[in-house]
């Protein structure tokens, strides 16, 4: 047994996300699909930029990075890490702590 959503129980039961709603709420149905359409339109030309034109001139160039800006990378990808694989220690933490507030 897994934990988590079943992938398979997310294929099977979907429904269709606008027909329903259109019914009720056609204002909210259009404003969704017309913020999914402005999304794509920005992630397609994000993909246009980054694989279909020439670089310009002095883009390779890359600075390397400062001690400060190194750890500002690496502290968080550590605690994500740390959280992931040992979830147990922050909820003991947080519980613990919740015991002391009552």
């Amino acid at each position: 047994m897994r934990a988590g959503p079943q992938p398979e129980s997310l294929v099977l039961r979907r429904r269709p996300l606008a027909q329903p709603d259109f019914a009720r709420k056609g204002s909210l149905t259009v404003l969704g699909l017309l913020n999914s359409a402005v999304a794509a339109y920005y992630y397609l030309r994000l993909l246009v930029a980054m694989y279909f034109r020439d670089p310009a001139d002095g883009a390779g160039a890359v600075e390397p990075l400062t001690p400060a800006f190194r750890m500002a990378l690496i502290l968080p990808a550590v605690g994500t890490l740390v959280l992931g694989i040992f979830p147990s220690w922050v909820l003991d933490f947080a519980s613990k702590s919740a015991a002391l507030l009552k």
